[in-house]
């Protein structure tokens, strides 16, 4: 579960960084540097427009739809996210996250109002905090580093306790771009008064240090001038990095499948870019399509993930498809549903209101996923991370490793039900990630950011369809 993510602070399209917040150093186009971490294995980017608080925009839609189309692992944006406008052509581009941290000293409401539509494991609070005199407390800071909030780091982290969101990432500006170790003190406070995933930023520089941030409890470390400056190397990141799960099964990726039509449902939700992109490299022929006579004639119809489950059951209503879809399943015709595009594939939702409905095609329910002991609060939710499927019945490799991000799954259920079948485990519960009923597909993970492991995926889905 523990995750390395490359921090890239961008200034029109080239990288930067600079030390405490100040002094910015160009390091030359960012294009390259994506290049290279991802092929030191990195589990995510973060993607952040520092020059937002000045134009008062962010301006990386085009970079996320570039990198979404070159990079399939997941890509958080963040820099002058204020309105769901901005957070939808980001995620519509290809981000999987959206990060916002001015924006909620104006109105932490922006949090609820995002999460209804793209739900909470879309949302990124980024804190950004500076030493108090007394070295043991510390001030939050807005617009990049340069203005107070008046608000104290606990006191903060009380009110943000009243919204539900998906991780925070907490940076350090004293230590930020130092690479002289982290603030312990500072990351052991944010863990010990939060209940999601948190994610540590500033002064990281050397194996222990990221050894150190996953012992203290936090689920990821968030890297920048470290790569930048070439002092962490793939042997030293082998321990922590995706390189050590990466499959020689490369064979797969020279396969394309120039015959085969897919349809992406347009829910107008997020994160059709990627599931695009990926398909699109495979020689598919790729469409984005809510129009019943697409979804009907394509050979393969993909519902995507990233959104909230009342958001996407109310889209399938609005978009009038849900006989187009009840069509495709009554004449065994191949659907194939992605994080919350497999949960709408079962009949409802705890995520949502009892008069809202999934497709019903798996006979079971969606819960929110729980601690197996009443007296063990220390699951933490969303589930964000790399972990692997155990398949059962399937010709998928069972072992490789996936991209998750919810809350909610299928859990109980009767397998009997299901042709095919796999099951991961997340801390001491274990859910239903992937289901297959005749050729409906569902599964819980993002295999179009699901690094090599989710192309060979893809290919095996595909060459099984042709095959079929």
């Amino acid at each position: 579960m523990s995750r390395l993510i490359a921090r890239l602070d961008i200034k029109d399209t080239q990288l930067v960084k600079g030390i405490q917040f100040e002094g910015l150093r160009k390091y030359g186009d960012v294009k390259n540097f994506v290049e290279k971490y991802y092929s030191l294995g990195v589990h995510e980017l973060f993607m952040s427009d520092v020059m937002a608080s000045l134009y008062g925009r962010n301006r990386l839609g085009a970079m996320i739809d570039y990198f979404s189309k070159n990079c399939r692992i997941p890509i958080t944006a963040g820099g002058g996210i204020n309105d769901i406008a901005t957070s939808k052509d980001l995620l519509m581009k290809g981000a999987d996250k959206v990060s916002i941290n001015s924006a909620l000293f104006h109105s932490p409401k922006i949090i609820k109002e995002l999460s209804d539509i793209y739900g909470a494991q879309a949302i990124v609070v980024s804190i950004q905090a500076r030493k108090k005199n007394d070295e043991n407390s510390w001030y939050v800071m807005k617009n990049a580093g340069r203005s107070h909030t008046d608000l104290d780091l606990e006191e903060w982290l009380e009110i943000l306790a009243d919204y539900s969101f998906g991780e925070i990432l907490v940076t350090s500006i004293d230590y930020d771009g130092t690479c002289e170790g982290l603030d312990t003190k500072l990351l052991k406070k944010v863990l010990k008064n939060s209940k999601c995933p948190v994610i540590y930023s500033g002064g990281i520089s050397k194996e222990k240090d990221i050894q150190e941030v996953f012992n203290l409890g936090a689920s990821a470390a968030c890297i920048g001038a470290a790569f930048h400056k070439n002092l962490l190397n793939q042997n030293e990141l082998k321990s922590f990095s995706l390189v050590r799960k990466r499959t020689s099964k490369k064979n797969i990726f020279k396969k394309t499948f120039k015959d085969i039509n897919c349809v992406i449902l347009d829910l107008d939700l997020g994160n059709t870019g990627s599931l695009k992109y990926a398909l699109e490299e495979k020689g598919c022929e790729v469409k984005l399509s809510s129009q019943k006579d697409d979804i009907v004639n394509a050979d393969i119809v993909w519902i995507p993930g990233v959104g909230n489950f009342e958001q996407g059951s109310k889209k399938l209503v609005d978009k009038e498809i849900l006989e187009a879809l009840k069509d495709r399943y009554r004449t065994k015709k191949w659907i194939i549903g992605i994080c919350l595009g497999m949960q709408l594939l079962g009949k409802c939702s705890e995520e949502s209101s009892g008069s809202s409905r999934g497709l019903g095609f798996f006979d079971c329910e969606v819960k929110r996923i729980k601690s197996l002991k009443d007296n063990d609060y220390d699951i933490k939710l969303p589930h964000i991370g790399w972990n692997s499927v155990n398949y059962s019945k399937s010709k998928f490799n069972s072992g490789d490793e996936h991209y998750f991000i919810h809350s909610f799954a299928f859990i109980n259920l009767n397998q009997s039900q299901f042709c095919e079948f796999g099951v991961t485990k997340y801390q001491n519960i274990s859910f239903y990630s992937y289901l297959r009923v005749d050729n409906i597909l569902g599964f819980q993970f993002h295999p179009e950011k699901s690094g090599f492991s989710g192309e060979i995926l893809i290919s095996q889905i595909l060459e099984s369809i042709k095959k079929d």
